[in-house]
């Protein structure tokens, strides 16, 4: 709760702020042909990919904005009948003074940052660390830590608020009653040798969503090379696997039945999420290629259109420059939307290499999916 005089002073200071963010700030989140480029986010990143009842989940508010920060409000939310709040709802940051409240028996808590003087630089920067324990019984679905759609960052120009484009990103948690993967090269998993990766987390998300399962009863195979007809049956699962009764399978490679891809391409292809290929001079091919490897730029494409079209998700609204990329040119025309806004919504970070790359054409592993579609389920 909110104790100190300053604290009150500081966020009736900014209740106004808070009111002008609802009415003023610019209309960023709808869809549309013009993306806009994010100039700041606040984003959510929980320690854990799965939880079981009485483990602990840290849940780290992270900030960053590419101009100076005058103030900030963060309002987030979360289920009190999955989790309970702990501690942690005391934010902090070099230059800026925060009001915080936290309201357990509502699922809010609340941090808004004022500087009374000037701008200050806002890197990356963690502002708080919520402790949260997973109730009793809580064994299904997710647990959502979101963001509310007025969370916002401000900078200060000629002693007025300028609302910077803001991107807001949850943080999602298994609900299991056993967080222990059945693969042994997977961390987490039933080799206690196995090493720490990137993908660990993700896997721990996807695999538990039934989004991904493994190579085989024991190995999930995060190396191996992902096929379009596996990521149409990903896409289709996260969609609850529909009927397809009725709709139009235009694929001649796509007619066995028996297939696992068989439904989920014919669904694809209705909801707009495939297309299948073309020839050079601009006619359909007939085919989808199921078997192909998928590239890195393929897949964003169809998480793209799975967002937009299907879901018609608010964040196919933001886009990025891919200029940082030194590769950027050989991205294909077609994919540049799609490249730009995974870049955007934080999905691609492209390879650590120097000088970056995006790696557009390189084939996407299963451990590169995972980690992407775990940051997808986040911005969704």
């Amino acid at each position: 709760m909110i104790k100190s005089k300053l604290a009150k002073k500081i966020l009736a200071a900014l209740t106004s702020l808070c009111l002008a963010a609802t009415a003023a700030a610019p209309a960023l989140m709808s869809v549309s042909a013009e993306a806009v480029t994010p100039e700041a986010s606040v984003v959510l990143r929980a320690d854990v990919g799965s939880a079981k009842p009485g483990d602990t989940i840290n849940v780290d508010v992270v900030v960053d904005s590419d101009t100076g920060v005058g103030a900030m409000q963060v309002f987030m939310e979360y289920d009190v009948d999955q989790v309970t709040y702990v501690s942690g709802a005391t934010a902090s940051m070099d230059g800026m003074q925060f009001a915080n409240e936290e309201t357990p028996e509502d699922g809010t808590i609340n941090f808004v940052g004022f500087n009374m003087a000037n701008n200050v630089a806002c890197d990356n920067v963690t502002i708080a660390t919520l402790v949260f324990t997973v109730n009793e019984g809580v064994t299904d679905g997710n647990v959502r830590f979101a963001l509310a759609d007025n969370s916002t960052v401000a900078t200060y120009i000629n002693d007025s608020n300028d609302y910077l484009i803001t991107n807001l990103r949850d943080a999602l948690v298994a609900a299991t009653d056993d967080t222990t993967l059945p693969f042994d090269d997977v961390a987490g998993g039933t080799n206690p040798g196995a090493p720490s990766m990137y993908y660990d987390q993700s896997v721990q998300l996807v695999y538990n969503n039934g989004l991904m399962t493994g190579m085989n009863p024991t190995e999930f195979g995060a190396g191996e090379t992902l096929s379009r007809a596996h990521f149409a049956t990903i896409l289709y699962r996260m969609a609850g696997t529909p009927s397809v009764e009725g709709m139009e399978n235009p694929f001649t490679d796509n007619q066995d039945t028996s297939t696992f891809f068989h439904d989920a391409v014919i669904w694809c292809n209705e909801v707009g999420v495939i297309t299948g290929y073309y020839n050079a001079d601009g006619t359909f091919s007939g085919r989808f290629g199921p078997s192909d490897a998928i590239s890195r730029e393929q897949l964003a494409i169809m998480m793209y259109r799975f967002a937009d079209n299907y879901i018609g998700s608010d964040s196919v609204g933001f886009g990025a420059s891919l200029d940082s990329f030194a590769d950027a040119s050989s991205v294909s025309s077609y994919a540049v939307d799609a490249l730009s806004w995974a870049v955007a919504n934080g999905i691609i970070s492209g390879r650590s290499t120097v000088p970056a790359t995006i790696a557009p054409t390189d084939n996407a592993s299963r451990g590169d999916c995972a980690t992407m579609l775990a940051r997808y389920m986040y911005v969704l």
